[in-house]
């Protein structure tokens, strides 16, 4: 059955783009990759155009945007009242918005009326402009509400008789923080919402900035961070204002944007940047496990499926996965707002789709000419046993071919890998990379050496996206301590055969010379800037960086 081709845009915070045909996702990616600006907030031009000049638009039939009430826009700063002035802060702290419009519900529909009459001229222009875009001003246009496409971007792996409870969980999204639904029988039944001031993500986006680092970029800094700090310090701070009970995560005695901000820094005066993240990091768990074991008794479901930029946390998916009441996690590979085109695709497509692999984005062919940036010191399809030799002598190996990956990631095609024998390469590779991080580097590895390296709390298959972290086995620790967290804790990507043969045969290779057939995985890319998309860039990032190999396509260079 022929149900044609959807487009699904997003236009917020790392916006993107997503096609869907049939019953397949035959294109997703964000314009970060395309713009070169990280996280780009705004109309996802570039990667329109590159679409539209490879004639991937031609026959779209309809198109989807994100933002139902609201235009998304990229000016983040502004609406999250971050500013340190501004008219549009001062008249926000002025009436005390939250107490009138995010706290409950009914503040919460005043709200939505009012944006939805403030931006129905801007929602307009919108879909206008995106029509021009795409060539064809005739084309039908659903507007989709957050968190709905935060929902839908799971899309669902499994038949349509798999069900589920569905939780979507971030800072705010047109007036809310998260959505609970049922997913039955092929259809997402909404159960219930939950008002913005309360959400434990604007929590953790405020001790972000707090701590000098920004808002919807650097909060995995603190994740990593937390580890090394004590959480009795500073947890009660961050509980008296940000609490659960009874199915509501709610707040107290705090305001929204920067007035809360000013007064956390007070509070929060004197301690340790690692006592402050390991503060936020415990009152994120404790509120979000409660608040979800609650969830799972009442509507009588054992799986659960979470998205949203709350869900981003690697280490809060490892607390959920651990509730003993729950028997299956899945998390969108794109939990943040760079998964809501896919997710708006999918609700306004007739016909259901799976997200069954994520190397959705460009392609780098095989065979590149980069005779005058780089020196070919290797060419062919048999390229496995050369790679894996070079990493048996900690090489470090960039590697940028086949299809870019969706989401946040790396996943073996815009990566970079090293032998993890070593627990002193996250110090010496960071710098080569011109990085600073606290999270080790993750661990990428055959499904066949999984258990022996990690204590998994779900099925092995849960682990393909690098969406939660896991327990390691002293095997682990002794043979592959570059990959370990000071708490005791990994990272994984579990690698499939069927679903990246030449990543597997990599690693199969390398187990020919290595006792663990461990390997780090970081993104390849430069400090503060996106993963590299095409072979240009994967060029000239290398010759920026102390990357020693590069495997471009199905070729290695070196430096020239």
């Amino acid at each position: 059955m022929n149900e044609g081709r959807t487009l699904g845009i997003s236009l917020g915070h790392d916006s993107g783009v997503a096609i869907l045909q049939d019953e397949e996702i035959v294109f997703a990616a964000n314009e970060e990759r395309f713009s070169r600006i990280k996280g780009h907030s705004g109309v996802p031009r570039e990667a329109l155009f590159y679409l539209l000049k490879n004639g991937d638009l031609e026959n779209i039939d309809r198109i989807a945007v994100d933002g139902k009430i609201v235009a998304p826009h990229g000016i983040d700063k502004k609406y999250r009242f971050e500013q340190s002035s501004g008219g549009l802060q001062g008249f926000a702290e002025f009436i005390k918005i939250e107490s009138i419009f995010l706290k409950g519900h009914l503040g919460i529909s005043l709200l939505k009326a009012i944006f939805f009459l403030l931006h129905y001229e801007k929602r307009q222009n919108q879909n206008s402009y995106v029509k021009k875009l795409v060539g064809n001003l005739s084309l039908p246009v659903t507007r989709v509400d957050h968190h709905m496409a935060h929902a839908a971007s799971i899309a669902f792996p499994g038949d349509s008789s798999t069900t589920g409870l569905v939780v979507t969980l971030d800072g705010i999204g047109e007036g809310i923080c998260s959505r609970v639904l049922r997913f039955d029988s092929g259809e997402l039944r909404p159960l219930q919402s939950t008002p913005a001031l309360g959400s434990p993500a604007l929590m953790y986006g405020y001790a972000t900035k707090i701590l000098g680092y920004r808002i919807n970029r650097h909060e995995g800094k603190l994740t990593g961070l937390a580890a090394y700090g004590i959480p009795d310090r500073t947890a009660p701070i961050f509980l008296k204002h940000f609490s659960y009970k009874n199915f509501k995560l709610a707040s107290k005695n705090i305001g929204y944007g920067r007035s809360a901000i000013k007064q956390l820094s007070r509070e929060l005066s004197g301690y340790s940047h690692e006592d402050i993240a390991a503060g936020v990091q415990y009152a994120l768990e404790i509120n979000v496990t409660s608040w979800i074991r609650d969830l799972i008794q009442k509507y009588g479901e054992s799986r659960i499926y979470l998205s949203g930029g709350a869900f981003a946390n690697v280490k809060l998916n490892q607390r959920i996965a651990q509730i003993s009441e729950i028997k299956d996690v899945i998390v969108s590979p794109n939990m943040g707002d760079g998964g809501l085109a896919l997710g708006t695709a999918v609700l306004a497509h007739p016909t259901k789709v799976s997200l069954s692999t994520l190397y959705l984005g460009t392609n780098i062919e095989s065979k590149v000419d980069a005779s005058a940036e780089a020196k070919l010191i290797y060419a062919g399809e048999e390229f496995h046993e050369f790679i894996a030799r070079l990493l048996s002598e900690e090489k470090i190996v960039a590697i940028a071919r086949g299809r870019m990956e969706f989401g946040p990631r790396a996943l073996g095609n815009r990566s970079i890998l090293y032998s993890a024998m070593k627990r002193e390469v996250n110090q010496w590779l960071n710098t080569k990379l011109n990085r600073t991080e606290f999270m080790p580097f993750a661990p990428i590895c055959r499904d066949i050496d999984a258990h022996k390296n990690f204590k998994l709390d779900l099925s092995i298959e849960r682990y393909k996206h690098m969406t939660m972290t896991c327990d390691v086995t002293d095997y682990c620790k002794e043979t592959a301590p570059a990959v370990v967290h000071v708490d005791g804790t990994a990272r994984p990507q579990i690698v499939f055969e069927e679903e990246n043969p030449d990543l597997y045969q990599i690693l199969s290779a390398y187990s020919r010379f290595v006792e663990n057939a461990v390997l780090v995985n970081t993104s390849f890319n430069m400090h503060e800037e996106p993963i590299v998309r095409t072979s240009e860039e994967a060029l000239r990032a290398f010759k920026r960086s102390g990357i020693d190999y590069l495997l471009l396509g199905n070729q290695v260079f070196v430096k020239s």
